[in-house]
C-alpha cells in the first residue's frame, strides 16, 4: 500500500512539473510564431483572414520555420480553400441541372471551370516551391525559374477566383448564389494573401540570386587581369 501511494505521489509530482515547465515553454513559443506570422501579414491585403488562417494552423499543428514555411503553408491553405468550393460548385451544378434552373447553371458552371483551374495552378504551385526547396541553399538561375513559375501559377489562380466572383452581381441573387460569391470570394483573397507572402520570400531569393551573379562577374574579371 506505501509503495502504491508512493507511485502514485511520484507520478502526481511528474505531471505537475511537466504542465508547469512544459506548457508555458510551447506557449512561449506559439506565441512568438503567431507574433512572426503578425508581422508577416502586414504585406498582404487581408491582414486579418491572413493571421486567422495561418495561426489556425499553428494551434492545429505545430510552428511555423520561417518564410520558406510560412510561404508553404499559406499556398496549402489556398489550396485547401479552392478545392472545399469546388466541391461545393460541384453539388450546386447538379442541383441546377436536375430542376432545371436554366438561368443559373451557366454561370455556376463557369465557375466550376475557374474554381478547377485554381486548384490546378495551386496544386502545381505547391509542387514546384517543393523543387525550388530541394536546392537547399544553392544560388544559381535555376531559382528564378522556379519563382517566377510560382508566381506565374499562383497569379492565373488568383485571376480564375477573381473572375468567378465577378460574373455574380450584385443585385437580386438567391441565397444560393450569393453563398457561392462569397465562397469564390474567400478562395481569391486566400490566393491574394498566399502571393504576398511568396513574393515576401521570393523577393530575398531574388536578391541573394543577383548579388551571386555580381559576384561571380567580378571574380571572372579579376581573374582576367590576374591573368593578363
Amino acid at each position: 500500500m506505501t509503495q502504491l501511494n508512493l507511485t502514485l505521489l511520484v507520478t502526481f509530482l511528474s505531471l505537475f512539473f511537466t504542465s508547469v515547465l512544459v506548457k508555458p515553454s510551447s506557449a512561449n513559443h506559439n506565441s512568438q510564431t503567431i507574433s512572426y506570422i503578425e508581422s508577416s501579414c502586414n504585406d498582404t491585403l487581408y491582414q486579418d483572414l491572413c493571421i486567422r488562417c495561418l495561426a489556425k494552423y499553428v494551434m492545429n499543428y505545430s510552428t511555423i520555420d520561417g518564410p520558406q514555411h510560412l510561404a508553404h503553408v499559406a499556398l496549402s491553405v489556398s489550396l485547401s480553400r479552392a478545392l472545399n468550393t469546388r466541391g461545393y460548385l460541384l453539388q450546386v451544378a447538379k442541383e441546377l441541372n436536375t430542376i432545371k434552373k436554366v438561368k443559373e447553371y451557366p454561370t455556376v458552371q463557369d465557375c466550376v471551370n475557374q474554381i478547377n483551374d485554381s486548384v490546378d495552378q495551386l496544386s502545381q504551385a505547391i509542387k514546384e516551391l517543393r523543387k525550388f526547396n530541394q536546392l537547399g541553399s544553392t544560388i544559381n538561375d535555376k531559382m528564378l525559374w522556379h519563382i517566377s513559375n510560382v508566381e506565374t501559377w499562383v497569379s492565373t489562380a488568383l485571376t480564375d477566383a477573381s473572375s468567378c466572383v465577378y460574373s455574380f452581381s450584385d443585385h437580386r441573387m438567391s441565397k444560393r448564389m450569393a453563398s457561392i460569391k462569397v465562397k469564390a470570394q474567400n478562395v481569391a483573397e486566400v490566393t491574394s494573401n498566399a502571393l504576398a507572402l511568396f513574393h515576401r520570400y521570393a523577393t530575398r531569393n531574388k536578391y541573394l540570386v543577383v548579388v551571386h551573379a555580381k559576384m561571380e562577374a567580378s571574380l571572372k574579371v579579376r581573374s582576367v587581369k590576374l591573368c593578363n
